[in-house]
């Protein structure tokens, strides 16, 4: 990890950590050790979003997304990569809900953008047309006669050229 988050990571060593606060793995909550200004010890920590809808936590006057710090709390060391949410729920920071991911990984199952009614699926002249693209290459483009064909189309696809990491939608 290159700049700010990696100067930050680095000042911030897993000793210091677990004094600060405590994680628990099966809620993925975090709560403080120790009494530090307002919070008092046990009371829960992370409270705050950030800007892209991820909790927050401040160690020692620096903010650390709470998923990644969870990583680190349970693992020992940063991880190497992203940290994604495999339920797409920001908020929830349950170990088991998070797993390291590469970039593109973690773009193939992200959520809608703003004004996204479908992924991978557009209408031209009234009909649906699934397609997808894999390094600014299309490779699979195909027009339907019904939304419901196409969204099943898609979900299998999706399956099969991203596993794991595909995000189906439930109207099949």
């Amino acid at each position: 990890m290159v700049g700010l988050n990696a100067r930050k990571q680095e000042t911030l060593k897993h000793e210091r950590l677990l004094a600060l606060v405590s994680y628990d793995a099966e809620t993925g909550v975090f709560t403080s050790r120790t009494k530090r200004g307002p919070v008092k010890a046990g009371a829960v920590v992370g409270g705050t979003s950030h800007r892209a809808g991820y909790r927050e936590i401040r160690v020692d006057y620096e903010r650390f997304l709470a998923h990644r710090l969870a990583w680190f709390y349970v693992n020992g060391e940063w991880p190497n990569g992203e940290v994604d949410h495999i339920d797409g729920n920001r908020d929830n920071n349950k170990l088991s809900n998070l797993r390291v991911v590469t970039r593109q990984q973690n773009c193939w199952n992200r959520g809608l953008g703003k004004g996204r009614v479908l992924r991978n699926i557009t209408f031209k002249s009234g009909k649906p047309h699934v397609s997808f693209s894999r390094g600014y290459q299309r490779f699979y483009c195909k027009a339907f006669h019904t939304l419901c064909s196409a969204i099943h189309e898609r979900n299998r696809i999706a399956r099969e050229t991203y596993g794991e990491f595909s995000r189906s939608y439930a109207k099949e």
